[in-house]
């Protein structure tokens, strides 16, 4: 028994069920209630990332619904220049964004490929600026884990099967 403590196997297991854990902490799909509809809202969202706005610390965090993604943070964006992109695994491609209002961005444009390639990738980098940094403005980064999108997808889509039944 006491050489199994210690044995490769009992490292691998160690290993496997941490991975195991790791994915579902970055990517959950959220199903509630709409409380004016009554419908079912599934949500596919990571978790939560804290990082600096150039004045103080902001939350981060990504949404994902059947045609968009969301980038919600709690402090206010820049939008000037051409700076609020997403970028997969150091990709050529970059996905642009517009304000959907003035702390969240918005993801419309070439939306099913953005989903392939998160499917694909390892790590997506947000880039993006505060609002005000005075006297100038620079571009942050928050980046996000993929490692366990496919599978939380796959669980997003079935909340969206659901969503079509009878509550």
């Amino acid at each position: 028994m006491n050489s199994f403590k210690k044995s490769p196997l009992r490292l691998l297991l160690l290993f496997l069920l941490t991975m195991q854990v790791c994915h579902g902490q970055n990517w959950t799909v959220s199903d509630n209630i709409d409380q004016q509809t009554g419908r079912r809202q599934c949500i596919l969202q990571s978790r939560s990332l804290s990082l600096f706005d150039g004045y103080d610390r902001t939350n981060i965090q990504l949404k994902i619904s059947q045609d968009r993604l969301l980038v919600k943070t709690d402090s206010n964006i820049d939008a000037t220049g051409d700076t609020l992109k997403i970028n997969i695994d150091n990709n050529k491609k970059q996905f642009t964004g517009s304000l959907s209002n003035k702390t969240d961005i918005v993801f419309e444009q070439n939306f099913e490929q953005l989903i392939s390639q998160s499917i694909a990738g390892n790590e997506l980098v947000i880039s993006l600026q505060f609002w005000p940094t005075w006297p100038n403005t620079r571009v942050y980064q928050a980046s996000f884990s993929l490692i366990g999108f496919t599978k939380a997808l796959k669980g997003y889509h079935e909340c969206l099967e659901k969503s079509v039944e009878p509550l």
